[in-house]
């Protein structure tokens, strides 16, 4: 009965690892049987990692996995930390981990109408810290691309994208965005402008 019990125990836990150890086979993250697209991964300070990627039924949401060090997933399921109105295209945008060991995730969605940026924080538990609907920066009258942003030595992120007004009046916008979520540069953030021709 011991000698059952103990191989019962080593199945258990071998099966709940999640990375392979054979260098031939790939690691599946997510099977679901809709896309995938932009996949990115970002490690925590304590190294675990959090996976994002687009994907979904009929709308191309924002998602979230979270696994251990061992590769055992930390969420019995992944999670959709967005489900708000994406084109049926999407651009790049960044995922980090902040220094408590949150998710950042930072995108353009059309919720508005138009691409606008939102930023999203996550924590290990899969509470959205920054409220269901993110940060957004809208900007009247043009569409936000491809934003990007760093964790800051004081855990604040500051979030920077473009704008697609037209050509020479294009801007760059930067956002601080504090660890409670406030906004120290103001809604409007700071604003660079003249690029292009």
């Amino acid at each position: 009965m011991k000698k059952l019990w103990i191989l019962f125990l080593l199945v258990a836990l071998g099966a709940q690892a999640q990375w392979t150890d054979n260098a031939a086979l790939n690691t599946i993250i997510n099977d679901d049987a809709n896309a995938h697209y932009v996949p990115k991964v970002a490690s925590t300070p304590n190294g675990e990692y959090f996976f994002s990627w687009y994907g979904g039924a009929g709308n191309l949401d924002m998602n979230l996995a979270f696994s251990a060090h061992d590769g055992t997933e930390n969420w019995a399921d992944d999670m959709k930390v967005s489900t708000h109105p994406q084109n049926t295209w999407v651009d790049d945008y960044t995922l980090l981990s902040d220094m408590d060991g949150n998710a950042i995730v930072i995108f353009s969605d059309i919720r508005n109408g138009n691409k606008d940026v939102v930023v999203y924080k996550v924590d290990g538990e899969g509470n959205q810290l920054w409220g269901v609907d993110g940060i957004v920066f809208p900007v009247p009258g043009s569409d936000e691309y491809q934003p990007t942003g760093v964790v800051t030595s004081d855990n604040s992120v500051i979030v920077l994208f473009s704008t697609n007004y037209s050509a020479g009046t294009d801007k760059i916008f930067v956002h601080k965005i504090l660890e409670d979520g406030t906004l120290p540069w103001g809604d409007d953030g700071k604003e660079f402008s003249g690029f292009g021709s």
